[in-house]
């Protein structure tokens, strides 16, 4: 399936979701959490209720990515229309995030690891890309 198709499905089970919450792997990298924040921060505008989860704390050296505290550990017990995972390449590596988001509608799996495991209703994965930034980037732009 070509990107632009992964695109359009993505963007209309946002279009469907009032409440999503943006995941990315343990032990997150600038490409994961510049991921998740441009994503939730898009969304958030869009007037959409998103959190944004991860296992692990913002590395010090990138703190400044998140000015607003955005990125937060996972609350067991919510219920999302949505959860879209950016730049992890297996359900394994999301950590105690797995289990708190069984409650959901729709997964989306966004990410440019070639190994990734295909994991959730919708993966988009584009191994040529050389971060998921890029693809949140694309998408972004799809939607104006």
């Amino acid at each position: 399936m070509k990107s632009s198709r992964f695109i359009q499905r993505i963007l209309e089970g946002i279009r469907n979701s009032d409440s999503i919450c943006v995941v990315g792997h343990v032990r997150p990298d600038g490409d994961c959490i510049g991921s998740q924040l441009g994503l939730a921060m898009a969304l958030r505008s869009q007037d959409k209720k998103v959190l944004c989860w991860n296992q692990d704390p913002i590395p010090r050296k990138l703190a400044f990515l998140d000015p607003d505290h955005l990125l937060q550990p996972p609350k067991p017990g919510r219920q999302f229309d949505c959860v879209i995972a950016t730049d992890c390449a297996s359900f394994e590596r999301l950590g105690t995030i797995a289990p708190c988001i069984e409650q959901r509608k729709l997964f989306i799996n966004i990410d440019h690891h070639e190994s990734n495991t295909r994991y959730a209703d919708i993966n988009w994965i584009a191994a040529r890309q050389p971060s998921t930034g890029e693809l949140i980037f694309r998408l972004l732009r799809a939607a104006n």
